[in-house]
């Protein structure tokens, strides 16, 4: 691959990024509940895996 055909796919790349992720701040500025189900969904996911992870501790020290 040519140095200019990666600098395109990495200009595309960016661009399209930034444009995804404008539209992910617009919907968070749209929407402030949307933003905090979504840090909830975060935070229960990551209390779930962090109580899996303690159980599993746990469970192998104890047998």
């Amino acid at each position: 691959m040519s140095k200019a055909k990666a600098a395109e796919i990495m200009a595309e790349v960016r661009t399209r990024t930034r444009s995804e992720v404008g539209s992910m701040v617009e919907l968070a500025r749209i929407s402030p509940l949307l933003r905090a189900l979504m840090m909830a969904w975060s935070l229960w996911i990551r209390t779930m895996i962090s109580v899996r992870a303690w159980a599993l501790r746990t469970t192998t020290a104890s047998s």
